[in-house]
């Protein structure tokens, strides 16, 4: 029995043996026999294991912190190293903390911007316009308009007067003063009549029962004359025929009047600005010279029929308002119960909107003394008038009624 060398590492393994026992290579033995190759048995040699590479001991060569009771032993390199990422992460904290707090200030200022400042801007953005419009309005060339249409703004004030009179003219008609009573409750159980205290006495107010108000309600134009001491005469019906003209020319002159308003600022709005005939349109027709005047305001007036229980818990009350309806019909109801005289019974007639439209139409929508007409001004307020007045003895009838323009009509008056 032989030995053979491994020729993978070196062992000398017996021939017999088909591989090594060190490495696991296959032994070629045939090829070892057939050349001669037989290698005597020899000593083993000792096998040299390789060993791990030995790491050398950094700790070790680390110089170390003198032991402190109650303190771990710890390479001062790393300790250090520990301190500094210690002092690291403070310091990147505080920043973040400084950060955090300068976010916080800036929120903190954004809000008191956004309660004091904006508001304050939000006030203080008109200023700017306000003093345009103080500086605009005394300006030469603000002046040179207002002078240039002067006598446009005068008889369009005169115009407006015009229609305040003619809505006033109820207020001329004689009423009859009851006087004024106080209320006080004097009764023994000291009941509390709330409505009764509150309750306003005017002339054209009746306290009745409740059987009148009913009857009110049903005939109101009966019950007017008898409560209210209107008279059915002649005279009576004169005076509601003047004040349903007047109503009837006043309901026109507040859309001439209007219409010349507009008229005039339309002729002018070329050389206005802008912001001042947007921003500011009150303050331009007070500058210029118009008057204001409130035509939607209620001036017809109302008879109220009312009735209040004893108790003053319960209560009716009716209504009538003289509108431009209510006139025609209280007019024509007149008409029908007036005992007219025999000389005017069969020329009186009675002042409704039909004949006052057919009158004006008559004279050709034409002043029958200055000449004037819608021709030639549009806005021309066309009023009927009496030849002969009716406290001169005049009466309501074609031959006795002409048209007039509103300055001719307020200057005859009550003149033949």
């Amino acid at each position: 029995m032989g030995l053979v060398i491994c020729p993978e590492c070196g062992s000398s393994v017996s021939d017999e043996e088909e591989e090594c026992f060190c490495c696991g290579a296959l032994l070629n033995v045939t090829k070892k026999a057939s050349e001669g190759q037989i290698v005597e048995e020899e000593e083993p040699a000792e096998i040299e294991i390789p060993r791990a590479v030995e790491q050398p001991n950094i700790q070790a060569s680390l110089p170390v912190r003198e032991s402190v009771p109650g303190y771990n032993r710890m390479p001062m390199a790393a300790s250090e190293a520990f301190s500094a990422d210690k002092q690291n992460s403070k310091t990147m904290s505080t920043e973040r903390l400084s950060k955090g707090y300068y976010i916080l200030w800036l929120s903190l200022a954004a809000y008191i911007l956004s309660i004091f400042v904006f508001p304050l801007c939000i006030v203080l953005f008109p200023v700017p316009f306000f003093l345009f419009s103080f500086m605009y309005f005394r300006s030469p060339s603000f002046l040179s308009i207002k002078e240039s249409i002067s006598s446009y703004i005068e008889d369009c004030n005169g115009l407006n007067n015009h229609i305040m009179e003619l809505r006033n003219t109820y207020a001329s008609i004689q009423k009859t003063d009851y006087g004024e009573a106080a209320f006080s409750n004097i009764s023994a159980y000291n009941y509390k009549k709330h409505s009764l205290s509150k309750a306003n006495y005017t002339p054209n107010i009746y306290d009745c029962s409740r059987q009148v108000c009913d009857g009110a309600r049903k005939q109101p134009f009966k019950y007017l004359c008898k409560y209210f001491n209107i008279k059915a005469n002649e005279e009576t019906l004169a005076q509601f025929e003047r004040v349903l003209n007047n109503f009837l020319a006043a309901e026109d002159g507040k859309i001439l009047a209007s219409n010349k308003r507009s008229e005039i600022l339309k002729r002018i709005s070329k050389d206005i600005p802008f912001i001042i005939r947007k921003l500011f349109p009150s303050k331009l027709n007070r500058e210029l010279g118009f008057q204001e005047y409130r035509f939607n305001s209620v001036y017809y007036p109302t008879y109220s029929f009312r009735y209040i229980s004893s108790g003053g818990k319960s209560g009716t009350q009716f209504d009538i308002t003289m509108d431009i309806q209510m006139l025609e019909r209280f007019i024509n109801y007149l008409g029908e119960v007036v005992k007219f005289k025999k000389s005017v019974a069969g020329q009186r007639r009675l002042m409704t909107p039909k004949l006052r439209a057919s009158i004006i139409e008559r004279d050709n929508k034409t002043c029958q003394m200055c000449g004037n007409s819608t021709n030639i001004e549009p806005n021309l307020l066309l009023e009927v008038d009496h030849i002969i007045p009716l406290s001169k003895g005049g009466i309501t009838s074609v031959e006795n009624l002409q048209c007039l323009c509103w300055k001719c009509n307020r200057s005859k008056g009550a003149k033949i």
